[in-house]
């Protein structure tokens, strides 16, 4: 192994959304999850609840750490079930684009009441962005619901700071729209407790929609607010394709699951068996899930992770011997060191971590 590959597999990090799938409310079956590899660049990062991808950033930093957390958070608390959530959007005359930048803030104000740092979440881009959707929006009513719904998933970051100094140095009038609806999101989910927010128990809202009470509340509250800065005078059917005149794509994301807003892969770990005993077998066998009575000697806080992280892909599995270790550990030290000396330090922050967003505390 060279020195180089071997300093990329410290510094990259793994990731358990089958642990924050565990987690949620709402009865979600805990299936296997791929994790791909993506960056920190605005929209190269997303959850698919249909094929069940996380593709995040992997490298172990500050701004990587705050864009898994988005994810995550995604994983934890966004409608899973895509026909249902369509079927709301239609119900209640909300675009794809509304919904899923309302879901955004919902999302982006959970990981800020989490502690991650929401001040990370940018790239550079948003004042440009700013500028040249402004000039867009001056000529079209797509561009037009997209700067606002654009603007929508940044509220409550540095990044709609940005954005809206951007617009400003272009057109005013809109600047002062963006900034009202700004306000009257923000008054949405001020002084909201993060599990409300959260909230994955299904609810039914009257209408034959049965998805998590936090986003029929919450998200649909937001998502009013935002459809007050929509025109529908225009034909926005080929929205998804738009190129506007200056050069900016406008991006509504997939229909799979959330994609961040527009405007392995994983560190393979060492196998159970090293490779002088494995030659020594005919075949291996795969155990994707512990034997029930296995995980009984657990304590019931601990079985539904073991049980998540046990079903990930090979390279992201601990085994169940290191959460019994885990255990005895947590009896004479506090949880993150009995982690690290239990699942290493790389598995040890992410099976933290998704604990964390899971739980929503």
């Amino acid at each position: 192994m060279t020195t180089q590959h071997a300093q990329k597999r410290r510094e990259q990090v793994v990731a358990f959304p089958e642990v924050i799938t565990a987690l949620r409310d709402d009865g979600t079956e805990v299936t296997r999850w791929t994790v791909d590899e993506g960056s920190t660049s605005r929209g190269d990062a997303y959850t698919n609840f249909k094929d069940n991808v996380l593709r995040i950033p992997l490298i172990n930093d500050d701004v990587a750490r705050v864009v898994r957390a988005h994810e995550a958070v995604h994983v934890r608390v966004s409608p899973n079930n895509m026909e249902m959530f369509a079927k709301w959007c239609e119900t209640y005359g909300f675009t794809d684009r509304v919904a899923k930048s309302a879901e955004e803030h919902r999302v982006n104000t959970i990981v800020g009441r989490l502690g991650y740092d929401l001040n990370l979440l940018k790239d550079g881009s948003e004042k440009e962005s700013g500028k040249r959707g402004a000039k867009e929006a001056q000529k079209s009513v797509n561009a037009y619901n997209e700067l606002m719904a654009f603007g929508a998933g940044l509220v409550g970051t540095k990044a709609f700071r940005d954005y809206i100094v951007g617009v400003r140095s272009v057109d005013k009038e809109l600047a002062i729209q963006l900034r009202q609806m700004e306000l009257a999101i923000l008054k949405i989910t001020k002084r909201t407790h993060v599990q409300n927010l959260g909230n994955t128990d299904i609810g039914t809202d009257g209408e034959g929609i049965e998805l998590g009470r936090g986003f029929l509340r919450y998200t649909r509250e937001i998502a009013e607010v935002v459809n007050l800065y929509q025109k529908y005078e225009g034909d926005d059917s080929q929205f998804e394709s738009v190129k506007g005149s200056s050069g900016i794509d406008y991006n509504v994301g997939g229909n799979d699951g959330f994609a961040p807003l527009k405007l392995d892969h994983t560190l393979l770990c060492d196998d159970d068996l090293p490779m002088a005993l494995r030659d020594r077998f005919p075949v291996a066998i795969e155990i994707n899930a512990p034997h029930p009575m296995a995980l009984a000697s657990l304590p019931v806080e601990l079985r539904k992770v073991a049980n998540a992280v046990i079903s990930a892909e090979p390279e992201r599995r601990v085994s169940l011997r290191a959460f019994y270790a885990y255990n005895t550990l947590l009896k004479s030290m506090p949880m993150e060191r009995a982690s690290v000396m239990a699942f290493g330090a790389q598995k040890a922050e992410a099976i933290i971590d998704a604990i964390r967003v899971g739980s929503l505390s």
